[in-house]
Order: structure tokens, then C-alpha cells, then sequence
């Protein structure tokens, strides 16, 4: 009996080792055009979701994996990672969500205004790190972006933001912000008013430049809850990519103004507009640039020429 049993141990085990070896014998032996197949299908499935470009870590260095899109689809800028989102040319880079850090490559253009925005002396993976450094923050989009234009353009602090039609800033003031003002500026039209005004909305092509800001506000017609305009200054410029600074009244949370970064042209759903639209009124929100008074100082005057 212990003979027999040890036979057909032996009989399992040889069965067992065959078995095992034509599963591995299928896997070896699949037919090379099925294998393309397959990994085709996975890529055409990549390609149908528009996933974004991701940034790629390989022995410290940085690395961009861009995806070829078919059907004429705009290529993409800015780079979205699992962590952050990097610019045109890996110039600039900030986390995904709420970075009140900014990333900057040795080499490129260092934010502005220069006073405001420094280095911390920290450098992460290649790039320099920024923060705000102007002492008080207040978590106001409109007073922190005037703060900062004014700033880089050299002018008093009193002094207000101006819409932009066209290739220059007119004499309207986009919002009173300071008690004295109150007096001198009783005819600034409201948010809407600018909204509504032909030649003030560019959409997704809204492109301001280093000093000015992007603007959204709802026309006649939108419904929007709580706070009505966003307002982001451009601090630097990396290829077809915009790195604002900006404060959000909206989060309540923060504690320091964060940066960000936007395409400036239509398709990637990355632009300013793109990011903003839905809270400010949809098809009815309109972004323009807003940028610092250009001649002499004038407060009183406030309407559309």
C-alpha cells in the first residue's frame, strides 16, 4: 500500500509539473501580433480618456510624458502630475491644489514683484522655492491683486486697478476697496456693468500680461452665489503658461496667498476662464484683464469713454 501511494504521489507530482509548464508555456508562446493588440487597445484607451501629461521623476530629474492625441486635439501646456503642475518649458511649478510655494528653475525669470514674493532658500528637485514674504496677509482677491500690480507698477497703493479694453487700461475703476475712495468714486460701475461692456470679455483667450490680472465677473442673466468676481495677478510667464499669485476670499482657509498656473489658449479646459467659468455664472461669466493706471493719477473719473 505504501508503494502504491508513492506512485501516485509521483504521478501528481509530474502531472502537476506539466501543468504548470504549459501554463507557462502559453504565456511564452503568444502569437507576438496579439501582444501589439493588446497593448494598442490599452493605448487607444489612453488616448480616448485626454489624460494629462505627467510629470516624471527619474534620478532627481525632472521629466515631461507628453501623450499623442489624435483628431487635431490643441496640444497641452501646462503638465498635471499626482502632485503638481509644472509650466510650458519646466520653468515654473506648483502643487495641484492650494500651493503657497512656487517652484522656479535657476535659470528663468524670477516673480514679481520682487519685493513681495522671495526665496526661501529651500530648492526641491531643481527648483527654488518662492513664498510671499510682504508681511500682513489679507484674504481679499481684488485688494491682494491690486496690492501686487500697483506694486510692480510702481504706483501709489491708493490707487485702483483699471479695466482694459483693447491694448490699454481705460479710466474705469474695476471696484472701490479703500474708505477714502468712497467720495471720489461713486460712479464706478458695478461688476456687471464691466461685464456686460463690449470689448471686456475674452474668454479662454484672456491673457494678461506680468502686472496685470485676469477678471472674471458674471454678465446680466447670471446666478451667482456668494462672492462676485475672482480676481488672479500675473507674476510670471513661462511659454503659453501664466503664474499668478492670488488670494480667495472663497477659501476661508487660507492663510497665505497661493500661485497657480494657466494656459492662455482654448481647448485643454486649463485656462482661467476654463477654471473659474461654472462659479461665476457659466455661459454668462466673462473674463477680462484688469491692469494699473498707466497715466496721471486720477481718482474721480469712472466711466466707460
Amino acid at each position: 500500500m505504501e508503494k502504491i501511494n508513492k506512485n501516485k504521489n509521483q504521478i501528481i507530482q509530474k502531472n502537476d509539473i506539466r501543468f504548470r509548464s504549459q501554463s507557462i508555456q502559453f504565456n511564452d508562446n503568444r502569437p507576438e501580433r496579439s501582444r501589439q493588440l493588446k497593448v494598442q487597445r490599452m493605448a487607444n484607451q489612453v488616448v480616448q480618456r485626454k489624460e494629462s501629461p505627467t510629470n516624471m521623476f527619474n534620478n532627481g530629474k525632472l521629466h515631461r510624458e507628453k501623450l499623442s492625441v489624435s483628431q487635431n486635439n490643441p496640444v497641452q501646456l501646462v503638465s498635471i502630475g499626482n502632485t503638481y503642475k509644472t509650466s510650458e518649458n519646466t520653468n515654473y511649478r506648483t502643487k495641484k491644489a492650494d500651493s503657497n510655494y512656487l517652484g522656479v528653475k535657476s535659470a528663468a525669470t524670477k516673480p514679481v514683484p520682487s519685493g513681495l514674493i522671495q526665496a526661501t532658500g529651500n530648492k526641491t528637485s531643481g527648483f527654488d522655492e518662492y513664498t510671499f514674504n510682504g508681511g500682513n496677509f489679507q484674504n481679499d482677491c481684488l485688494q491682494f491683486a491690486q496690492r501686487l500690480g500697483l506694486n510692480i507698477a510702481g504706483r501709489q497703493a491708493d490707487e485702483i486697478l483699471r479695466v482694459k479694453v483693447g491694448g490699454a487700461a481705460t479710466n474705469v475703476g474695476f471696484a472701490i476697496t479703500k474708505p477714502p475712495l468712497v467720495n471720489a468714486l461713486v460712479g464706478t460701475p458695478n461688476t456687471t456693468d464691466i461685464a456686460d461692456k463690449q470689448g471686456f470679455d475674452r474668454g479662454e483667450n484672456a491673457n494678461p500680461g506680468i502686472g496685470e490680472t485676469y477678471a472674471i465677473v458674471p454678465k446680466t442673466g447670471a446666478q451667482v452665489q456668494g462672492c462676485s468676481f475672482h480676481i488672479s495677478t500675473v507674476v510670471a510667464k513661462d511659454g503659453g503658461d501664466n503664474i499668478t499669485c492670488e488670494a480667495d476670499a472663497g477659501n476661508q482657509q487660507l492663510a497665505a496667498p497661493v500661485f497657480d498656473i494657466y494656459e492662455t489658449v482654448a481647448g485643454n479646459q486649463l485656462t482661467f476662464h476654463a477654471r473659474y467659468k461654472d462659479q461665476y455664472g457659466g455661459q454668462y461669466a466673462a473674463t477680462g484683464i484688469l491692469a494699473p493706471p498707466t497715466g496721471p493719477r486720477s481718482l474721480a473719473d469712472a466711466t466707460f469713454p
